[in-house]
């Protein structure tokens, strides 16, 4: 009697091209948002001449500024989804592969800390944990 090996669930090839799925998910992701905010900062600026060239009051300015505070605020939101997603990126591995896909399906991992995500994908145990349950 002989035994045989049991082939891996997922052909090293097949891993491959998946986590170069993986990769053109994540870089699609970080160039809508990017894509994003660099609308909201053309909307903003057209906005505000606009609003400026109508009248020259403190209103006007007053309103000016609120949008300047909405869109850094705004931005900073961006930013944020942008480190994240770059975390998930640079430490994206084929024993990770899966949780990281898992994070992205419905914006997950947006419910972490950038520390939080950074230990969460580093650790190859917990990954097999979070996927399996």
């Amino acid at each position: 009697m002989t035994l045989t090996k049991k082939p891996p669930l997922v052909q090293p090839r097949t891993n491959k091209k998946m986590i170069e799925q993986v990769y053109f998910i994540l870089d699609s992701n970080i160039q809508r948002i990017e894509f994003e905010a660099q609308t909201c900062y053309k909307s903003s600026c057209e906005k505000n001449k606009r609003k400026v060239s109508i009248s020259g009051d403190k209103s006007a300015s007053d309103t000016i500024l609120q949008n300047f505070e909405y869109m850094l605020q705004y931005i900073d939101a961006l930013d944020r989804k942008i480190k994240l997603l770059q975390i998930l990126r640079s430490w994206l591995r084929e024993s990770n592969m899966l949780l990281v896909l898992d994070l992205l399906t419905n914006n997950k991992y947006l419910e972490f800390s950038e520390e939080m995500l950074e230990a969460l994908v580093k650790d190859k145990n917990h990954s097999r944990e979070l996927i399996s349950a």
